[in-house]
């Protein structure tokens, strides 16, 4: 056997025991090799099982990159020009190499061993219906003023917990409690408006269920015709809770607003009951 054929066999052994390798960059310059074993996109974490055996996980937040090494890819078209030289050439047989392939860039939070890939929402666009309430104690019993109308918002996520909503309200008294019992309001018109801009603070603003709370301002304004408008600056708390199927959400938020214009005894609460649509 030649020299030239004895080089060739190896190749061809080599090919045989070659594997490929995953390989995660960390931002504090280490780098893990061997088989990512495991992506958990709701905690953000990658576990890696390497050569010796032993298993890391490690946190998306401390990952510069992920490559996916395609040296067997590589070593197998090596192998495949190898045995086209060794075995005898016919006019109408020749064998033809895999061209080489470089290393696979992996972006953060995709997989190529698995086929859901979370996606990150970052601009929603809401549009529902709002209502407002204000209860106060007349002297003689407990009275609800009841505002409803239209939503509309728009929300920034920064990430997958933290966000920013600026929501407009618009609508007009429509009911009025009486120690628990409702009368439709049939008085003049008055109308209600008020913008609100808040931070908020979630398990989750991607796909999925989403819990979060925010805390912001709002500046509100009532009108009537024939009386000078009442307008109102304070800050806003939200909390509230929806569901995002990827392109299209539906949310349920409810703010308590609080102001040194308000009357001591004078409670105010809104509500939106919204759907969002994701761009």
């Amino acid at each position: 056997m030649t020299m030239r054929t004895l080089a060739l066999s190896g190749l061809l052994a080599l090919s045989c025991f070659a594997q490929a390798e995953d390989i995660i960059y960390k931002k504090d310059g280490s780098i893990l090799k061997g088989t990512i074993t495991e992506q958990d996109f709701e905690n953000g974490t990658y576990k890696i099982r390497l050569a010796g055996g032993s298993l890391f996980a490690v946190k998306q937040e401390d990952i510069s990159r992920i490559e996916h090494d395609n040296t067997e890819a590589e070593l197998e078209a090596v192998a495949a020009e190898s045995r086209a030289k060794l075995q005898p050439q016919t006019p109408t047989a020749t064998a033809a190499a895999a061209p080489a392939q470089q290393p696979t860039y992996i972006p953060l939070g995709q997989s190529p061993y698995s086929p859901y890939q979370q996606k990150e929402v970052q601009h929603v666009f809401y549009v529902g219906l709002m209502g407002k309430t204000i209860t106060f104690d007349s002297g003689y019993n407990d009275v609800s003023y009841r505002y409803s109308g239209l939503n509309l918002a728009y929300q920034y996520n920064f990430s997958k917990h933290v966000g920013i909503y600026t929501g407009l309200n618009t609508g007009s008294l429509s009911t009025i409690e009486e120690d628990g019992v409702d009368y439709d309001y049939d008085g003049p018109d008055v109308d209600y408006s008020s913008l609100e801009v808040n931070v908020l603070l979630s398990t989750n603003l991607y796909k999925g269920w989403q819990f979060y709370t925010g805390l912001g301002a709002f500046s509100e304004s009532f009108s009537a015709e024939g009386y000078e408008d009442d307008d109102y600056q304070g800050t806003n708390f939200v909390f509230g809770m929806g569901y995002d199927w990827g392109q299209v959400q539906a949310q349920l938020r409810v703010a308590i607003q609080d102001s040194s214009d308000y009357e001591d005894d004078e409670t105010n609460t809104s509500s939106a009951l919204q759907v969002g649509f994701n761009f």
